[in-house]
Protein backbone atom coordinates (compact mmCIF):
# COMPACT_ATOMS: atom_id res chain seq x y z
CA UNK A 1 0.00 0.00 0.00
CA UNK A 2 1.44 3.36 -1.02
CA UNK A 3 0.86 6.69 0.72
CA UNK A 4 -1.86 7.86 -1.63
CA UNK A 5 -3.83 4.64 -1.11
CA UNK A 6 -3.37 4.87 2.63
CA UNK A 7 -4.47 8.53 2.76
CA UNK A 8 -7.58 7.70 0.73
CA UNK A 9 -8.39 4.81 3.07
CA UNK A 10 -7.91 7.03 6.13
CA UNK A 11 -10.15 9.74 4.66
CA UNK A 12 -12.89 7.22 3.78
CA UNK A 13 -12.71 5.65 7.22
CA UNK A 14 -12.91 9.09 8.86
CA UNK A 15 -16.13 9.82 6.96
CA UNK A 16 -17.45 6.44 8.08
CA UNK A 17 -16.63 7.33 11.70
CA UNK A 18 -18.36 10.68 11.28
CA UNK A 19 -21.56 9.03 9.98
CA UNK A 20 -21.50 6.63 12.91
CA UNK A 21 -21.08 9.49 15.39
CA UNK A 22 -23.93 11.34 13.70
CA UNK A 23 -26.06 8.22 14.20
CA UNK A 24 -25.09 8.16 17.90
CA UNK A 25 -25.96 11.84 18.22
CA UNK A 26 -29.39 11.23 16.73
CA UNK A 27 -30.00 8.55 19.34
CA UNK A 28 -28.84 10.89 22.11
CA UNK A 29 -31.20 13.63 20.91
CA UNK A 30 -34.05 11.14 20.42
CA UNK A 31 -33.76 10.23 24.09
CA UNK A 32 -33.97 13.88 25.15
CA UNK A 33 -36.87 14.65 22.79
CA UNK A 34 -38.68 11.53 24.02
CA UNK A 35 -38.25 12.67 27.61
CA UNK A 36 -39.55 16.14 26.77
CA UNK A 37 -42.61 14.93 24.85
CA UNK A 38 -43.68 12.09 27.17
CA UNK A 39 -42.23 13.39 30.44
CA UNK A 40 -45.37 13.37 32.58
CA UNK A 41 -46.26 9.75 31.77
CA UNK A 42 -42.64 8.60 32.05
CA UNK A 43 -42.19 10.16 35.49
CA UNK A 44 -45.51 8.83 36.81
CA UNK A 45 -44.70 5.31 35.63
CA UNK A 46 -41.15 5.41 36.98
CA UNK A 47 -42.30 6.38 40.48
CA UNK A 48 -45.07 3.79 40.47
CA UNK A 49 -42.66 1.08 39.28
CA UNK A 50 -40.32 2.07 42.09
CA UNK A 51 -43.05 1.81 44.73
CA UNK A 52 -44.12 -1.57 43.38
CA UNK A 53 -40.54 -2.83 43.60
CA UNK A 54 -40.32 -1.73 47.25
CA UNK A 55 -43.54 -3.53 48.20
CA UNK A 56 -42.49 -6.63 46.28
CA UNK A 57 -39.15 -6.72 48.11
CA UNK A 58 -40.88 -6.34 51.48
CA UNK A 59 -43.17 -9.26 50.62
CA UNK A 60 -40.28 -11.45 49.48
CA UNK A 61 -38.25 -10.75 52.62
CA UNK A 62 -41.23 -11.49 54.88
CA UNK A 63 -41.81 -14.78 53.09
CA UNK A 64 -38.19 -15.76 53.77
CA UNK A 65 -38.19 -14.53 57.38
CA UNK A 66 -41.43 -14.15 59.34
CA UNK A 67 -39.67 -11.79 61.80
CA UNK A 68 -38.50 -9.42 59.07
CA UNK A 69 -39.03 -5.72 59.89
CA UNK A 70 -39.26 -3.55 56.75
CA UNK A 71 -38.14 -0.36 58.57
CA UNK A 72 -34.53 -0.58 57.35
CA UNK A 73 -35.73 -1.46 53.86
CA UNK A 74 -37.89 1.67 53.81
CA UNK A 75 -35.01 3.89 54.97
CA UNK A 76 -32.90 2.64 52.07
CA UNK A 77 -35.86 2.91 49.71
CA UNK A 78 -36.41 6.55 50.67
CA UNK A 79 -32.79 7.28 49.82
CA UNK A 80 -33.14 5.47 46.50
CA UNK A 81 -36.38 7.30 45.75
CA UNK A 82 -34.67 10.64 46.29
CA UNK A 83 -31.89 9.58 43.94
CA UNK A 84 -34.52 8.59 41.36
CA UNK A 85 -36.24 11.97 41.70
CA UNK A 86 -32.90 13.77 41.41
CA UNK A 87 -32.16 11.77 38.26
CA UNK A 88 -35.56 12.66 36.82
CA UNK A 89 -34.97 16.35 37.58
CA UNK A 90 -31.50 16.28 36.01
CA UNK A 91 -32.85 14.60 32.86
CA UNK A 92 -35.59 17.22 32.65
CA UNK A 93 -33.07 20.06 32.94
CA UNK A 94 -30.82 18.56 30.27
CA UNK A 95 -33.66 17.74 27.90
CA UNK A 96 -35.11 21.26 28.14
CA UNK A 97 -31.72 22.94 27.76
CA UNK A 98 -30.49 20.86 24.83
CA UNK A 99 -33.75 20.64 22.89
CA UNK A 100 -34.41 24.37 23.20
CA UNK A 101 -30.84 25.09 22.08
CA UNK A 102 -31.10 22.73 19.10
CA UNK A 103 -34.43 24.20 17.99
CA UNK A 104 -32.90 27.69 17.87
CA UNK A 105 -30.32 26.65 15.28
CA UNK A 106 -31.02 27.38 11.62
CA UNK A 107 -30.48 24.71 8.97
CA UNK A 108 -27.40 26.61 7.82
CA UNK A 109 -25.97 26.72 11.35
CA UNK A 110 -26.49 22.99 11.81
CA UNK A 111 -24.83 22.19 8.50
CA UNK A 112 -21.88 24.46 9.30
CA UNK A 113 -21.39 22.66 12.61
CA UNK A 114 -21.55 19.24 10.92
CA UNK A 115 -18.93 20.34 8.39
CA UNK A 116 -16.71 21.61 11.19
CA UNK A 117 -17.07 18.39 13.16
CA UNK A 118 -16.27 16.27 10.09
CA UNK A 119 -12.97 18.16 9.74
CA UNK A 120 -12.20 17.49 13.43
CA UNK A 121 -12.99 13.78 13.01
CA UNK A 122 -10.69 13.50 9.99
CA UNK A 123 -7.75 15.00 11.84
CA UNK A 124 -8.21 14.31 15.54
CA UNK A 125 -10.60 11.44 16.24
CA UNK A 126 -8.81 8.90 18.50
CA UNK A 127 -9.64 5.99 16.20
CA UNK A 128 -8.19 7.86 13.22
CA UNK A 129 -5.07 8.90 15.14
CA UNK A 130 -4.67 5.35 16.55
CA UNK A 131 -1.77 6.08 18.90
CA UNK A 132 -3.25 8.53 21.40
CA UNK A 133 -2.93 9.29 25.10
CA UNK A 134 -5.72 8.95 27.66
CA UNK A 135 -5.68 12.74 27.95
CA UNK A 136 -6.42 13.11 24.23
CA UNK A 137 -9.27 10.59 24.51
CA UNK A 138 -10.77 12.43 27.49
CA UNK A 139 -10.63 15.80 25.72
CA UNK A 140 -12.11 14.32 22.57
CA UNK A 141 -14.96 12.83 24.60
CA UNK A 142 -15.76 16.35 25.81
CA UNK A 143 -15.74 17.61 22.22
CA UNK A 144 -18.06 14.76 21.28
CA UNK A 145 -20.47 15.69 24.08
CA UNK A 146 -20.73 19.25 22.76
CA UNK A 147 -21.28 17.82 19.29
CA UNK A 148 -24.10 15.59 20.58
CA UNK A 149 -25.79 18.69 21.97
CA UNK A 150 -25.23 20.71 18.77
CA UNK A 151 -23.11 23.20 20.71
CA UNK A 152 -20.71 24.59 18.11
CA UNK A 153 -19.30 27.17 20.53
CA UNK A 154 -18.51 24.47 23.06
CA UNK A 155 -16.66 22.44 20.42
CA UNK A 156 -14.54 25.44 19.44
CA UNK A 157 -13.78 26.44 23.03
CA UNK A 158 -12.64 22.98 24.10
CA UNK A 159 -10.59 22.57 20.95
CA UNK A 160 -8.91 25.96 21.35
CA UNK A 161 -8.08 25.27 24.98
CA UNK A 162 -6.45 21.97 24.05
CA UNK A 163 -5.10 22.60 20.54
CA UNK A 164 -1.53 21.95 21.67
CA UNK A 165 -2.61 18.45 22.61
CA UNK A 166 -3.81 17.65 19.09
CA UNK A 167 -0.60 17.86 17.12
CA UNK A 168 -0.56 16.72 13.47
CA UNK A 169 0.14 13.04 13.14
CA UNK A 170 1.35 10.99 10.22
CA UNK A 171 2.39 7.39 9.68
CA UNK A 172 5.48 5.90 8.19
CA UNK A 173 5.03 3.51 5.23
CA UNK A 174 5.95 0.52 7.39
CA UNK A 175 2.93 1.32 9.59
CA UNK A 176 0.36 1.43 6.77
CA UNK A 177 -0.56 -2.25 6.89
CA UNK A 178 -0.93 -2.36 10.68
CA UNK A 179 -2.95 0.85 10.86
CA UNK A 180 -5.18 -0.22 7.95
CA UNK A 181 -5.94 -3.49 9.75
CA UNK A 182 -6.85 -1.44 12.83
CA UNK A 183 -9.27 0.62 10.71
CA UNK A 184 -10.92 -2.48 9.25
CA UNK A 185 -11.26 -4.14 12.66
CA UNK A 186 -12.96 -1.04 14.02
CA UNK A 187 -15.25 -0.85 11.03
CA UNK A 188 -16.44 -4.41 11.69
CA UNK A 189 -17.04 -3.55 15.35
CA UNK A 190 -18.96 -0.41 14.43
CA UNK A 191 -21.08 -2.26 11.85
CA UNK A 192 -22.13 -4.78 14.50
CA UNK A 193 -22.86 -2.02 17.01
CA UNK A 194 -24.89 -0.05 14.46
CA UNK A 195 -26.97 -3.11 13.54
CA UNK A 196 -27.72 -3.80 17.20
CA UNK A 197 -28.40 -0.22 18.29
CA UNK A 198 -30.58 0.72 15.31
CA UNK A 199 -33.26 -1.69 16.57
CA UNK A 200 -33.15 -0.44 20.16
CA UNK A 201 -34.26 2.60 22.16
CA UNK A 202 -33.58 5.46 21.64
CA UNK A 203 -32.28 4.93 18.09
CA UNK A 204 -35.59 3.46 16.93
CA UNK A 205 -37.64 6.38 18.25
CA UNK A 206 -37.32 8.63 15.20
CA UNK A 207 -40.65 7.50 13.71
CA UNK A 208 -42.41 7.66 17.08
CA UNK A 209 -41.46 11.30 17.52
CA UNK A 210 -42.22 12.26 13.92
CA UNK A 211 -45.85 13.40 14.06
CA UNK A 212 -48.95 13.73 16.23
CA UNK A 213 -50.37 10.34 15.25
CA UNK A 214 -47.30 8.36 16.29
CA UNK A 215 -46.88 10.45 19.44
CA UNK A 216 -50.52 9.80 20.38
CA UNK A 217 -49.95 6.07 19.89
CA UNK A 218 -46.94 6.14 22.20
CA UNK A 219 -48.91 8.11 24.80
CA UNK A 220 -51.60 5.43 24.67
CA UNK A 221 -49.03 2.69 25.25
CA UNK A 222 -47.51 4.53 28.20
CA UNK A 223 -50.95 5.01 29.77
CA UNK A 224 -51.83 1.37 29.19
CA UNK A 225 -48.65 0.51 31.05
CA UNK A 226 -49.69 2.90 33.84
CA UNK A 227 -53.04 1.13 34.17
CA UNK A 228 -51.25 -2.20 34.57
CA UNK A 229 -48.85 -0.71 37.11
CA UNK A 230 -51.82 0.58 39.13
CA UNK A 231 -53.41 -2.87 39.10
CA UNK A 232 -50.12 -4.40 40.24
CA UNK A 233 -49.84 -1.73 42.93
CA UNK A 234 -53.28 -2.51 44.31
CA UNK A 235 -52.58 -6.25 44.36
CA UNK A 236 -49.21 -5.74 46.05
CA UNK A 237 -50.72 -3.48 48.70
CA UNK A 238 -53.42 -6.03 49.38
CA UNK A 239 -50.80 -8.77 49.77
CA UNK A 240 -48.75 -6.48 52.02
CA UNK A 241 -51.73 -5.89 54.33
CA UNK A 242 -52.48 -9.60 54.49
CA UNK A 243 -48.88 -10.45 55.34
CA UNK A 244 -48.00 -7.55 57.69
CA UNK A 245 -51.45 -6.92 59.16
CA UNK A 246 -51.37 -3.19 58.27
CA UNK A 247 -51.53 -0.88 55.28
CA UNK A 248 -48.40 -0.13 53.29
CA UNK A 249 -47.13 3.34 54.13
CA UNK A 250 -44.07 4.78 52.45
Amino acid sequence: MNRQEFDELRSEFAEYIYRYEYFLKCGYLNDLYYNRVFRSDLETNALLEFENSVIYTALQEKEKNKDFDPADLFVLALKNKQELMDSIAAKKEKADRVVESVEKLSIEERQAMENEYLKIVKLYHPVIRVFVSDEEKNVYNRIRQFYNENDANGIREIFELNKELFKPIDYEPEQFTKVSAFFYDNQKRINADYTKKSKEYPFNMGETLKDEITRARETGELRTKHTQLLRDNQELKKAYKNLYGKDFEF
